[in-house]
């Protein structure tokens, strides 16, 4: 499996993560999983198919947030490129309000041009990297150059660098009181410009903590990364994991996850 990230022009930088390029050339069936991690994606696939539930998903798709696990099959031989928004990015680029994709995947189309994903499919196809990265780049600034910034823009990306910060359900009081607004309101911006509500959000980031850690392997007891991640005991800790993942702590073995394994400590 080849892995391999691009980043987006100075530009698109505080609203992409990341671009990202897959190629396999293993023609074997691939298991995979993946969980939530608080972002959307937008991501194109050329010579291999992904199923969920048997069902084959579009060749170029937008994933909303995950909130279950993301159990997928995966066919053939192929290349994909995807884009990694940060959690309160996507909204610049769609006025679709976030929590209708809650654990959907759209087709590309029916929310941006069909003649970015052929233009993007065509440089797959060709191995022109250099091009495909360019012209992302050039169609994402039209895109937010489109977009009129609002307070509530501003007001959702300091929450998010703050909840980043402070992963406890005790610092959404310190948030509202230093936006100075209500929790209600903080609430309403994280479902329509995240998807989810902000406690959610925070459970979400806990839990990717605790991935990380766990696929790096570090030797700390489940105890200790309860306490690390203001879980209130191991009890809380492994039940949370398991809500995210289907697995005990104790289960999870990162090298089981052919891809996603790549993108977990990012």
């Amino acid at each position: 499996m080849v892995v391999t990230k691009f980043a987006p022009s100075a530009g698109l930088r505080k609203y992409i993560k990341c671009y990202y390029y897959l190629e396999n050339n293993n023609d074997q069936w691939i298991t995979d999983t993946y969980f939530a991690d608080g972002c959307l994606e937008a991501v194109f696939s050329v010579g291999w198919d992904f199923y969920k539930d048997g069902i084959k998903e579009d060749w170029a798709k937008i994933i909303g947030q995950i909130i279950k696990p993301r159990s997928l099959k995966i066919a053939g031989k192929g290349q994909s490129f995807g884009i990694w928004f940060y959690p309160h990015t996507f909204s610049f680029f769609s006025d679709i309000e976030l929590f209708e994709l809650n654990d959907r995947v759209l087709s590309w189309d029916l929310l941006f041009p069909n003649s970015m994903a052929e233009f993007v499919g065509n440089c797959l196809y060709e191995k022109q990297f250099d091009r495909l990265v360019k012209g992302m780049d050039e169609f994402l600034l039209t895109r937010i150059s489109a977009h009129h910034e609002k307070p509530t823009d501003r007001l959702t990306e300091q929450s998010v660098q703050y909840l980043y910060q402070n992963k406890t359900s005790s610092s959404l009081n310190h948030l509202a009181s230093r936006l100075q607004v209500s929790q209600r309101y903080i609430q309403k911006l994280f479902v329509t410009k995240i998807g989810v509500s902000q406690k959610q959000f925070i459970r979400i980031l806990r839990f990717q903590d605790t991935l990380q850690k766990l696929s790096e392997r570090q030797n700390s007891s489940l105890t200790t990364l309860a306490y690390e991640n203001n879980f209130y005991d191991q009890s809380h800790f492994i039940r949370e994991f398991k809500t995210f993942t289907g697995l005990r702590p104790s289960e999870f073995e990162a090298k089981n996850l052919p891809i996603n394994r790549h993108f977990i400590a990012d």
